[in-house]
């Protein structure tokens, strides 16, 4: 069976959110919070192919225990696993850090066929996350892709 790994982030759902002045991360208590929108994309385009070829989508979100909800929107989409990676010490993770967690979480989930992420993150428009993961796994990647 095919398996298709959809990585989603929980981001604020404004702009105005406040600073931690000690630990200089966002204040995600503060605001309302939603799935980022381009990773949204990367699940729609999953749940397509899932219909095509009868894979298995795991949907994955590392954040704090809210980001539960991100994942439970992917199930609802069509998502058959999810997968919460959630520590204190992953609070304020630039995107190399969050590569290797996320690059980690992929090699204890074991096989797939494909990894796919959304353009960028709306709460940090880096777009690095998905190419460094593909770095830290060694494996190609296509960015910016506009059709299946």
């Amino acid at each position: 069976m095919k398996r298709y790994i959809v990585f989603l982030k929980q981001v604020p759902l404004s702009t105005k959110v406040e600073m931690d002045p000690v630990t200089r991360t966002l204040k995600r208590s503060s605001a309302m919070t939603r799935t980022n929108p381009d990773d949204l994309y990367a699940l729609q385009l999953a749940v397509k192919l899932k219909r095509q070829t009868g894979a298995e989508i795991v949907a994955v979100s590392m954040g704090p225990a809210s980001a539960e909800e991100v994942l439970r929107e992917a199930l609802q989409r069509g998502a058959d696993k999810a997968v919460l990676l959630s520590s204190k010490a992953f609070a304020g993770s630039d995107t190399w850090c969050t590569s290797l967690v996320l690059a980690a979480a992929v090699r204890k989930l074991g096989e797939y066929d494909l990894l796919l992420f959304g353009k960028m993150a709306v709460d940090g428009d880096t777009a690095q996350v998905g190419p460094e993961v593909a770095g830290q796994l060694d494996i190609p990647q296509v960015t910016h892709l506009m059709e299946v």
